[in-house]
């Protein structure tokens, strides 16, 4: 995982998440007489985000992450408050933020941009292709 809950309430505060991820109180419930923040959404969503963010970005550097720089934190953030954001909870703000952050992670993806950490090891290339037939129980090299 990416992001944390307190990295949302660092970036934006804990007041964004009492709009976003309220639990409504609900007398039925024990421990539910009072509104609450829905950690386990938050977390789902954070989850999610990091999961969008591994799409990204699993092909182009070794994983996991030996560590995990500021930027994706702030993508994680960014994504999780779009998809816990329903309704007239989501802002245009919140919008052009996940949008940013989603291009963003398509150029890391095509390498345009960099995240500078250690990139995946790409296999070496073996010196040409092989024939092999059924049966002879040999293999014949094959270079074009």
């Amino acid at each position: 995982m990416y992001a944390i809950k307190q990295d949302i309430i660092d970036r934006y505060s804990e007041d964004l998440l009492w709009i976003i991820a309220l639990l409504p109180a609900d007398e039925e419930i024990v421990g539910r007489e009072v509104d609450q923040i829905d950690d386990t959404a938050i977390d789902r969503a954070l989850s999610g985000a990091a999961n969008e963010i591994d799409t990204y970005i699993n092909a182009r550097y070794e994983m996991p992450l030996a560590t995990v720089p500021p930027i994706l934190i702030d993508c994680c953030v960014d994504i999780a408050i779009y998809n816990l954001a329903t309704g007239p909870e989501l802002t245009d703000d919140m919008k052009e933020r996940y949008k940013n952050r989603i291009a963003l992670l398509t150029r890391i993806s095509k390498g345009t941009s960099d995240l500078g950490l250690p990139k995946a090891q790409k296999p070496a290339p073996s010196g040409g292709a092989g024939v092999v037939q059924e049966g002879r129980g040999d293999f014949q090299s094959f270079n074009p």
